[in-house]
């Protein structure tokens, strides 16, 4: 510790005993000895005062994990790794189907959604409407409980729609798969706020195409 964090020394004697008091920037710390054979050497203040140090910071350090075993950012991640079951994932079922998407300064895509199984959702896309060719495959699948692909896991999952949320490192907008009739649903896209960047929202519109 350097010479300077020692703020200031007080030595008195009471009952045959002598007491130093050292005040630091943060502490004041105090030793005693017999008044008629104790010196203090500088040496043992500097030990003292250090291991006084090393006791706070682990104690901080404690304090600091507890605090974010309680933080909100935890709680939400827990709150987001529900349980579903294949029984949850059959809800879904009105989304089987080819679809045209379209949006705001969106150029029309083409997408199927089909159920590999009854815990699997494929998702095709396609480059054209002629959709004569699959562009990229996505899986949605339940595993351990968990619905959902490596970079989005389900939160819920209702008759009218399934809300799914990033994986922390992997992805930032959340999004939403929502119902409106049988040949209509949306697709609700929502970046959160990002330093300069406002919170935004982007809509698609999926109507299916019969006989696809």
């Amino acid at each position: 510790m350097p010479l300077e964090e020692l703020r200031g020394e007080e030595k008195t004697e009471v009952a045959g005993l002598c007491i130093l008091r050292i005040r630091t920037a943060t502490h004041v710390i105090v030793l005693s000895g017999e008044a008629d054979n104790t010196t203090f050497r500088h040496g043992e203040i500097v030990e003292v005062i250090m291991r006084h140090r090393v006791i706070t910071c682990a104690a901080l350090l404690v304090l600091l994990f507890a605090a974010c075993q309680r933080s909100p950012d935890a709680q939400t991640n827990r709150s987001e790794a529900k349980k579903f079951s294949t029984a949850d994932i059959a809800k879904l079922r009105w989304i089987e189907g080819t679809w045209r998407g379209s949006g705001v300064d969106q150029a029309p895509f083409f997408e199927r959604y089909r159920f590999e199984n009854e815990s699997t959702l494929v998702v095709d896309s396609f480059p054209d409407d002629k959709m004569d060719k699959v562009g990229e495959t996505s899986l949605f699948e339940l595993k351990d409980g968990r619905f959902g692909n490596p970079s989005y896991v389900a939160s819920s999952i209702d008759d009218n729609g399934i809300d799914f949320e990033p994986i922390p490192n992997k992805a930032k907008n959340s999004f939403r798969w929502e119902r409106v009739s049988d040949n209509v649903w949306k697709a609700i896209l929502k970046w959160p706020a990002d330093g300069n960047k406002p919170a935004r929202e982007r809509v698609y519109n999926m109507e299916r195409i019969p006989g696809k």
